[in-house]
């Protein structure tokens, strides 16, 4: 299959960390590599791509490319089998520390049906039927190693299990210990009980500006419904007050906060319930020394939400996102003249690995994209991509994979002591996550802190002054909370 996907941006070498996150797109030798995976051609077991993997026996004359229209990507394309011409089974391992993973198998043949079985570490993954109108089989389990190698076999009841690719990932609980870093708290009991947020939500946009924390809309219930509600956070006085409801979008906007000028930036997202959802393309801005809601002239050229946005020398980028299917992901980057509004949104460098529900903050006028999924309402995709881009130059560069895979931590993303933190968000199969990891952009390296006092996704953490506060999230894609916890720093 033909895709320019993998050479849109340039790589960065990056250190591998002793919590494994890895996905292995199985493939032809000599074909292009989907972006953020490794390539594994049917070799024997040995060290390669800062990994050691492989197969028991030579396995390259079965791995295929179909080149096929229907497939979402080259990931999807490409595969190879666990039973050789003869009917034979083969195994495939790769060395990783003992401990316990999370392991997603996506098998299918965008060209022909299957019924294929292929077990992690003895644990069945994938069983099923593929189909005409659905040709690959999405899974994922928990498993445990503890020969120092996590092992796919096939299963006996199979027949042509084709593997497209393999996303390993430590599962939280095993992961390295949590480094002590720029006064994040060295333990999770750190974390104190405070004041609960007035409602419940989850998926609400959050800003902290001048000691105070900022809770704006989001899902308020296990329907769906979204609420125009704000409530800002004092974690001085442990107390909440509500302001103005919100004008913007409630929930799914790319969102960016100018500081100096005391304002927030709204693009796109969405207004009303999921079930009667309306996407928009509009932009909003929110003062807050007036507790105003302005809507301006400039528009996206469509209607879309769970976009990013960052400011940069008084110019506005909005990237990522769906389109209003929910699914697709858009590839373009738009840039704002925030002192020429009337000239609406100009695209440039498109943004590659293009996906929704992702986080992104600003280092030395540099944007950091990180995380985020791939076709939200239908695969659920999560990444653990990092991508920077410079727009003095208009380039994207890939960064060092996050240690996990995760999404739908767009309010508990930001920047400390120069270094970036995400916390809790989304993980495979779409649940809660209470993994804190940390990125030195001097260094390209990511770590692990000490985790969240629970899991959450869609969650607000946020830096608030010599504070850290956590606050609302799901403990499932359907279940919003409203607890608060606290940190004071020293």
């Amino acid at each position: 299959m033909r895709r320019t996907t993998a050479t849109i941006e340039r790589l960065e070498s990056r250190d591998l960390l002793a919590g494994i996150s890895v996905t292995v797109d199985f493939q032809p030798a000599g074909v292009a590599t989907q972006a953020g995976m490794i390539a594994d051609v049917g070799s024997t077991y040995a060290a390669r791509n800062g990994y050691t993997y492989g197969w028991d026996k030579t396995n390259t004359s079965l791995a295929r490319d179909r080149n096929a229209s229907i497939s979402p990507n080259q990931a999807y394309d490409t595969f190879n089998t666990l039973l050789d011409s003869a009917g034979a089974a083969r195994t495939w391992q790769i060395a990783v520390p003992n401990g316990k993973y999370n392991v997603r198998i996506v098998s299918g043949d965008a060209t022909s049906t299957m019924s294929p079985v292929v077990k992690a570490e003895g644990i069945t993954v994938i069983s099923g039927v593929t189909t005409s109108s659905n040709h690959w089989i999405d899974a994922t389990k928990s498993v445990t190693v503890a020969d120092g190698k996590l092992t796919l076999t096939n299963g006996s009841t199979s027949s042509k299990s084709a593997v497209c690719f393999v996303q390993i990932t430590s599962a939280d609980g095993t992961t390295p210990p949590p480094t002590t870093s720029g006064g994040w708290p060295s333990s999770t009991s750190a974390w104190k009980t405070a004041a609960s947020s007035p409602i419940n939500r989850f998926e609400s946009h959050a800003f902290s500006y001048h000691g105070k924390l900022y809770v704006m809309g989001g899902w308020a219930n296990s329907t769906f419904n979204s609420t125009k509600r704000v409530d800002v956070y004092d974690p001085a006085t442990n107390t909440w007050k509500r302001l103005k409801d919100m004008a913007a979008p409630e929930t799914h906007a790319g969102a960016a906060m100018d500081e100096a000028n005391g304002v927030i930036y709204f693009v796109g997202g969405h207004r009303n319930s999921l079930k009667n959802y309306a996407p928009t393309n509009e932009l909003w801005k929110y003062t807050f020394a007036t507790d105003t809601w302005t809507k301006l002239s400039a528009t996206l050229p469509y209607k879309m939400g769970a976009n990013t946005c960052q400011i940069v020398n008084g110019k506005l980028y909005s990237f990522g996102g769906n389109y209003a299917d929910r699914v697709t992901n858009d590839p373009d980057t738009f840039m704002l003249d925030l002192s020429n509004i009337s000239a609406g949104f100009k695209k440039v460098k498109a943004f590659p690995s293009a996906r929704d529900h992702l986080s992104s903050v600003t280092i030395n006028n540099k944007i950091y994209a990180f995380g985020g999924e791939f076709g939200h309402d239908k695969k659920h995709d999560q990444q653990d991509i990092l991508q920077r881009y410079d727009p003095a130059t208009d380039t994207w560069t890939r960064l060092a994979s996050m240690p996990g895979s995760k999404s739908h931590a767009e309010s508990s993303s930001f920047v400390m002591n120069g270094k970036i933190i995400i916390a809790g968000g989304q993980k495979d199969p779409q649940d809660p996550s209470s993994s804190v990891y940390q990125y030195d952009p001097a260094t390209n390296k990511w770590t692990y802190l000490s985790a969240l006092p629970a899991a959450r996704q869609g969650t607000v953490v946020q830096l608030v002054g010599n504070y850290l506060v956590m606050t609302t999230g799901g403990i499932s894609t359907e279940n919003p909370q409203r607890n608060t916890w606290v940190v004071k720093l020293a």
